[in-house]
């Protein structure tokens, strides 16, 4: 358990919380040359809402990442929406012989 609470923090959410600080920090200065769509990206509430749909995506197809991507660049709506027509990762794993 607390391997994959470690797990979280260090490969998911000091990743993405820095990849949204970096891309705020950025784009603060162009904010009165950007698009309305750049604005709500750099948004805490729109990044938190992609970050929970991907944490949906786990253990799906494209992984937390894919899913991290597509609900921040499209919507965390239409991400959600992804995550729930994609199906679960094939378990290729063989199964042991006793």
């Amino acid at each position: 358990m607390l391997a994959l609470v470690v797990k979280f923090f260090l490969v998911i959410s000091f990743p993405a919380i820095g990849l949204w600080f970096l891309f705020a920090l950025v784009a603060t200065p162009l904010a009165a040359f950007m698009p309305v769509y750049f604005k709500m990206l750099s948004s805490p509430i729109w990044f938190i809402m992609g970050f929970f749909v991907a944490l949906l995506g786990w253990n799906r197809k494209l992984g937390f990442w894919g899913y991290f991507l597509v609900s921040l660049l499209l919507s965390p709506m239409v991400g959600f929406v992804v995550v729930m027509l994609a199906g679960k990762k094939a378990d290729n794993r063989e199964p042991k012989l006793e």
